[in-house]
């Protein structure tokens, strides 16, 4: 029996943050950092994501969202296309504050990742797979719910974590225990060999989502440092 599997890059970063579009304003202008900045913000995390809550809550990240708007307003840049250039620095800040968060936040994230595969399992396995190894996410298969629970998930992350670009980039394999291995096949209600080869090598579809949910539940079930490694890589 293989005491550890080691898994490569078989997940992909999730897409809570790539689809989001600049606010399409015509009245976007340099006012105040709030008044162009706080329609972009709301766009990922929601009302409750403001110049003024991230001011209180990450003064690190409100030093430079506010640097970049006193330089792109004496640059006399176009407004939207600071609010793009934005959006791609607020969507790495969550890459990379996602990879940093303790576990209370990693959990919460991982469930919700879950529960966005299960929602797309039923209707399209296809898809649930993809949504696992590509990022592909569609706003069609978020419930009002999972949509809510997404906005204040990327607030916490960007409130909460340090977003700067790591020293050492996550790498891209890890590994899983040998007990988790079983358990997780269990879960699935696969044979260790078809779990193995489904996240592996991808096995079919429905094998794929089916196995990669039940590895990501038994991550859930795991000491904070046993899971953790599972999840910052799910």
């Amino acid at each position: 029996m293989v005491g550890m599997l080691i898994l490569r890059a078989v997940f992909s970063t999730d897409t809570n943050t790539r689809s989001a579009t600049p606010p399409n304003s015509q009245e976007a202008s340099y006012v105040s950092p709030a008044k162009t900045l706080d329609p972009v913000l709301a766009t990922l995390g929601g009302t409750d994501l403001t110049m003024a809550s991230i001011r209180e809550g990450n003064a690190k990240l409100y030093g430079q969202l506010a640097s970049n708007w006193t330089l792109t307003r004496d640059s006399a840049t176009d407004p939207r296309t600071f609010a793009e250039s934005m959006l791609k620095l607020l969507s790495d800040r969550y890459v990379a504050g996602s990879n940093r968060a303790p576990h209370a936040l990693l959990v919460d994230l991982a469930t919700l990742r879950l529960d966005k595969a299960r929602a797309i399992r039923v209707p399209d396995p296809g898809a649930c797979a993809d949504f696992f190894v590509l990022g592909t996410e569609k706003p069609l298969w978020m419930t009002p719910d999972l949509a809510t629970r997404n906005r204040a998930l990327v607030a916490r992350v960007l409130l909460e974590t340090d977003g700067d670009p790591p020293a050492k980039p996550l790498g891209n394999t890890f590994k899983v225990n040998g007990t988790v291995v079983d358990k997780a096949a269990r879960r699935a209600r696969l044979p260790r060999a078809g779990f193995v080869k489904a996240v592996l090598e991808g096995n079919t579809t429905k094998d794929r989502c089916k196995a990669t949910i039940a590895l990501g539940e038994t991550a859930l079930t795991l000491p904070a440092k046993e899971g953790d490694e599972i999840l910052r890589h799910f």
